[in-house]
């Protein structure tokens, strides 16, 4: 990312980056801003997914922790923050992520990447 050679000069002189023609523009399908370092990818699936998680979490009655901690069972440590992060599409649920949630609410991870309707 070469916008960040020219990105943290101007935060430590205390300027307003966003308005840096050199640096990548939000919406620039490379890099989202509202993200930091992590690229957006598809925006709509990863809402989808997130969605479907806690639509599903919620239907079999467990608390972001109860699942967190069945995941953690699983050999797959995940905090309730992170659980919370996902649900909120605030943070990325990679595969590992997605099939070891989708094994610890006992569904196929091809239901979570779909949406509730595919069961």
């Amino acid at each position: 990312m070469w916008g960040w050679k020219y990105a943290l000069p101007a935060v430590r002189a205390g300027r307003n980056i966003a308005d840096d023609p050199r640096l990548t523009k939000p919406g620039n399908a490379r890099y989202n801003w509202s993200h930091g370092s992590t690229f957006s990818g598809n925006r709509s699936g990863r809402i989808r997914t997130a969605r479907t998680i806690e639509i599903l979490r919620t239907e079999r009655g467990l608390a972001q922790r109860q699942l967190a901690d069945r995941v953690t069972a699983l050999g797959h440590p995940m905090s309730n923050t992170m659980l919370s992060r996902i649900e909120r599409a605030q943070r990325r649920c990679d595969v590992d992520d997605l099939v070891v949630i989708a094994e610890a609410l006992l569904v196929s991870p091809l239901v979570l990447l779909r949406g509730p309707t595919a069961m």
